[in-house]
Order: structure tokens, then sequence, then C-alpha cells
């Protein structure tokens, strides 16, 4: 605030039930939780500890409470400086990026190529470790592999990966509604919008 009390502010936010949940999955992909921790386990540990002992913590569920962290910007910032959008609205980003340069007060008459994708790949190419290893083996061992070994295993369809929505399962999210409910109505207010369908 104290660099440009002017700034203009743009949030994204996702339902915190699956966010919590998309996060976990990461953490468990990047190996920065032990792989026999389940979601629900993870959130019990998290909820059960003080705030102070909590950033030890994967942080699945305080970095969910966005009522506390909207309210700090709010508290410095005019809500007519922030723009909120939800995590479904991407779908459609060619609106979007136009609403986006309006609130910005940019030129909107530009030209985009909307088939450009990024970040698509599948989990398993995304894996860290698998791209070091594959950095170093020599290329006519990648040859053998690809030739003898991949066709061993079923083919994945990596566009129905890409697709696929990332759903908290069922008993965490009865885990998390006492603490994510009352967020959802807060933020439901700040953003005049109806998030009845981030409560199922």
């Amino acid at each position: 605030h104290d660099f440009d009390p002017n700034a203009k502010i743009m949030v994204i936010l996702r339902n915190p039930f699956d966010a919590a949940y998309s996060e976990y999955l990461m953490q468990k992909r990047n190996n920065e939780l032990n792989s026999n921790v389940s979601f629900l386990s993870a959130l019990r540990a998290e909820a059960s500890l003080d705030n102070e002992n909590m950033q030890q913590l994967p942080k699945l569920i305080r970095t969910r409470l966005y009522d506390r962290h909207i309210g700090r910007y709010l508290n410095l910032f005019p809500r007519s400086q922030m723009k909120f959008i939800l995590f479904e609205e991407l779908a459609d980003m060619e609106r979007l990026l136009i609403e986006m340069f309006e609130f910005l007060q940019v030129f909107t008459k530009v030209e985009i190529d909307y088939s450009l994708k990024y970040n698509t790949k599948n989990i398993h190419e995304n894996n860290t470790k698998l791209l070091a290893i594959s950095r170093v083996v020599p290329n006519y061992i990648k040859l053998f592999l690809k030739k003898n070994v991949v066709n061993y295993f079923p083919r994945i369809n990596s566009q129905k990966l890409i697709h696929q929505t990332v759903k908290c399962p069922q008993d965490a999210k009865e885990f998390l509604r006492p603490t994510f409910i009352p967020v959802i109505n807060k933020i439901e207010i700040i953003l005049g919008k109806d998030l009845s369908s981030w409560k199922l």
C-alpha cells in the first residue's frame, strides 16, 4: 500500500474444499508429504495445532480462509480497486481477459490466440525427479524403453487427465464444513455473488 495506494489487485478464488484437496495432491506429487498420509489425516493434523505450530504444516486449511486474507487488503484498499475472479470463470478466458483489461484500464482491442495451452502435461510428465533422471539417461536407452517397455502399459488418455475436475472427497468435506461454510458465507457478502454451488 505504501508503494502504490492506487494499485489494482486481482484475486482468483477457488472452491476452498476443492482447492485444499488439489494442493494436497500437488504436495503428494512433489513428495512434500509422506505417501501414507491421507487427505483427511493431514487436515486433522493441521486443525489440531495452534497458530504458531501450524506453520509447520502444508497450509491446506489456513490458506483457504479467504475472508481473513481478503479482509487485510480491504482494510488498505477500496473495494473498487479489487477484482475478484472465480476459478470457474477461467473457462471463458476470452470474456474474462476483456473484463480484466477493462478493470486495469488498458487497451482491450488486442488479438489473442486462445488455442494456446500451457501446463497441460499429465502429472507423470511434471514429476521433477523423473525429468532429472530423463536428462542423464542416454537416448539409445530411452528409445529402447519406448519401444519395448511402454507398450506393455495401458495407454493413458492425457486429454482426460487434463480436463479431469479435482473434487474434494466427501469425508474430508464433512470435516471441513464447519470451517469453510462460514468463510464462503462471508465471501458471498464481499463479492455480492451466490456461491451456493461451493457449499454442496
